[in-house]
């Protein structure tokens, strides 16, 4: 079905640099594709998101498997995403701001002196 799709090819170049299982696995074709479909989320801050997955399983151990979810166009997924990991990286630093600001409270609360970089 993805054959001579650019995007398909990619990913597979992508999947058999990256990893010497699946580049050895898709070489001698123990690799089959047991399912894919679309799923959608109602995200609380994003809203909709839709991504279309594919399911791969390994030819003779069935209890591995590999799912790929990829963004679709629709409902501008992937901006989507993006804009959640970027708030998310931005919460992650203030937490990191905010445990480093508690940490200087309480060593000048216990009598140590503070250091100060210049």
């Amino acid at each position: 079905r993805h054959i001579g799709d650019p995007a398909f090819d990619q990913l597979i170049a992508s999947l058999r640099t990256s990893s010497p299982e699946f580049r050895k696995w898709w070489g001698r074709h123990e690799v089959s594709e047991t399912g894919e479909g679309r799923k959608e989320f109602e995200h609380p801050v994003a809203g909709r998101l839709v991504f279309d997955h594919a399911v791969f399983r390994h030819a003779e151990q069935a209890e591995q498997r590999l799912i790929l979810y990829s963004p679709t166009a629709e409902h501008d997924t992937s901006q989507k995403f993006a804009r959640l990991l970027d708030a998310q990286d931005a919460q992650d630093a203030q937490d990191a701001q905010d445990t480093q600001d508690t940490q200087d409270t309480q060593d000048t609360q216990d009598g140590l002196p503070e250091l100060v970089l210049s």
